[in-house]
């Protein structure tokens, strides 16, 4: 079993329940271990490098422009249907990681390709 995870919430809003004052809370949408194998530990991979794959690969950000312990990546609201003005956006938590592990994630995340 896995001890590192991305938690990833999910959150949803209309027009309607905007003017309404009745935005959905956050909720959990899956949960993404974080794991190893084989072939990661003979790549020199590490738990920061497959966290920050992923949330790249979701398109998401960090929520603060300097690193702090508990930082979390978002992705922008996204219009999931036009037809009702559906809105969603999804946050990812980090849960397991140490301090070390989380700064290294940030900074992976937001490197600039190439460097």
């Amino acid at each position: 079993m896995a001890k590192h995870f991305i938690k990833v919430y999910l959150q949803s809003m209309t027009p309607e329940s905007v003017e309404e004052g009745e935005i959905e809370k956050p909720s959990l949408d899956e949960e993404i271990p974080i794991e190893l194998d084989a072939i990661d530990r003979k790549e020199g991979l590490t738990v920061a490098d497959l966290a920050a794959k992923a949330i790249r690969d979701a398109g998401a950000r960090p929520s603060s422009s300097h690193f702090h312990r508990g930082l979390w990546y978002e992705t922008g609201w996204e219009t999931v249907s036009y037809a009702t003005g559906e809105e969603e956006q999804k946050t990812y938590h980090l849960k397991g990681f140490s301090s070390q592990e989380e700064a290294l994630v940030f900074l992976k995340v937001t490197r600039k390709s190439g460097q």
